[in-house]
């Protein structure tokens, strides 16, 4: 393969004859590449390149431009360098790989780090990568992380999946998830994010299961140009002897980036100060804020929900169902009140158009998927956060991507945006009848069903279905699943003749 890619000239695509189907490319130096190039894999099952745990597997020059896709790139060791499987210091365009089982034992970015380079990740995996800091990636430069997983990454130090200085990074349609910092004094379970300039936008993602002291999920500190979290849900991450077992922003001396929070479910995290979010100290005190988003059911000894002692603007958002020794927020200090929040108890100091001390009327059974890309809470019928925001409050959606109309829904999840049925013609028929299915919200149907018996959707609209009645079907009612908004069921069982 060396070969191959020093034979290469600018704009070459490297392929490859297998002999085995399946094979492994085992080397003893480094792969470097200093002129545009792709090379296409035969997919992630087919083929293998290995550092064997000596080598680096891939070293890209600032000249080069190069893509790489269906490939593993397995067991590269950067030693004291940085960039066990991956050193960027190009253009890359990673698609439809795996990077796995890649170190650096003193460096960054056990799978891949970017120096100054410019990274476009999709529709791969980055698992079980380990580094000193940034158990998978390293980052110093532009990068782009879409519809791929990164998993139990670690790191002794910071940023058990991802660590960040001096960069702006994006993650788009992304799962991190059982990534981890494991030292005592650690920081960012899945991501820390901070350094002169860097900014951070989180994308409908989940960051699920993820642990450090500090920042079980994201750790944010400062010098941040903003970081931002947008639909997105962050649920069971752990701050295992320290602050914001969802979000910790200002650790240490170093203060805190502003940071934004919309649309967003924040569920399960815990800590020992700010179980959802922590957020305080430093000299730059920068500040957060929330909205339209439900931090429910985190644990702390204080501020099972938030506990802030900076600059946090909150609107439009929930806090409930916090543990019972550390209230919703402990303490407010900074805390504004900008409307229409919910707590279901004191502690947050909620007036005017909020409300505290309410039942929140949020589901139970915490997140779940109810449509869209993240799981979400929903609000059962009758809770008080229903219709309560004024539409200067309102974003055009929620969290699910599902329309709000004004007045719209507290909180990450809006009832307006759910599918509803509300009439059936014919009422029954035999295998075969065409059936309309008239209500709300039906476009992007994505599945319906004639009591449990999938039916073919053969046109949708925002306000019908069209389908028939499928063979094995029986009476019963009829559930339309949309792509946003959930499962609507009709009101009434059809007849199946």
């Amino acid at each position: 393969m060396r070969q191959a890619v020093l034979a290469a000239t600018s704009g070459d695509t490297v392929t490859f004859a297998l002999s085995p189907a399946c094979s492994i490319i085992t080397l003893t130096r480094t792969i470097s590449i200093a002129t545009d190039l792709t090379i296409e894999g035969p997919g992630v099952n087919s083929l293998g390149v290995s550092g064997n745990n000596a080598v680096e597997v891939f070293n890209i020059a600032s000249s080069a431009s190069v893509t790489i896709a269906g490939l593993t790139i397995e067991y590269g060791q950067s030693g004291s360098g940085n960039g066990g499987g991956i050193l960027n210091q190009g253009t890359l365009t990673l698609k439809a790989s795996t990077l796995m089982d890649n170190s650096s034992y003193s460096g960054l970015g056990g799978a891949l780090y970017n120096d100054y380079g410019t990274v476009d990740i999709t529709d791969s995996t980055l698992s079980s990568n380990s580094a000193t800091n940034g158990g998978a990636v390293g980052n110093v430069g532009t990068l782009s992380l879409t519809d791929s997983t990164l998993s139990n990454n670690t790191a002794p130090g910071n940023g058990g999946a991802i660590i960040e200085q001096f960069g702006t990074m994006t993650i788009t349609n992304s799962m991190l998830s059982d990534n981890s910092a494991t030292l005592v004094g650690s920081v960012g379970g899945a991501i820390i994010s901070g350094g002169t300039g860097t900014a951070l936008n989180l994308r409908n993602s989940i960051l699920s299961g993820n642990s450090a002291t500090d920042g079980g999920g994201i750790a944010g500190f400062g010098g941040g140009m903003m970081n931002t979290v947008t639909n997105s849900t962050l649920s069971n991450n752990k701050a295992t002897n320290g602050d914001g077992g969802g979000i910790a922003n200002g650790i240490g001396n170093y203060g805190g980036g502003p940071m934004i929070i919309t649309n967003s479910t924040l569920s399960g995290n815990s800590a020992n100060e700010g179980g959802a979010i922590w957020n305080s100290v430093g000299s730059n005190r920068a500040p957060m804020t929330i909205t339209n988003s439900t931090l429910s059911n985190n644990a702390a000894g204080t501020g099972g929900g938030i506990w802030n002692n900076a600059t946090l603007n909150m609107a439009a958002t929930i806090v409930a169902n916090s543990s019972a020794s550390g209230g919703d927020c402990s303490p407010s200090v900074g805390l504004t009140d900008l409307g229409y929040n919910l707590a279901d108890d004191n502690t947050c100091g909620f007036s005017g158009s909020s409300f505290s001390g309410k039942a929140s009327g949020l589901d139970r059974a915490g997140p779940q998927n109810n449509g869209g890309p993240t799981p979400t809470i929903a609000l059962l019928r009758r809770s008080i956060a229903i219709d309560h925001v004024p539409a200067s409050h309102c974003p055009g959606t929620d969290q699910r991507g599902a329309s709000r109309t004004p007045p719209c829904d507290v909180g990450a999840y809006d009832t307006d945006g759910n599918p509803t049925i509300t009439m059936v013609m014919p009422a029954k028929g035999e295998v075969g009848t065409k059936v309309a299915i008239t209500g709300t919200h039906l476009l992007g149907a994505t599945a319906g069903a004639f009591n449990g018996t999938p039916a073919i959707i053969m046109r949708d609209t925002p306000s019908k279905i069209t389908t028939r009645v499928p063979p094995g079907a029986s009476t019963g009612l009829i559930s339309i699943t949309t792509s946003v908004g959930g499962t609507a069921t009709s009101l009434k069982a059809f007849k199946v003749t």
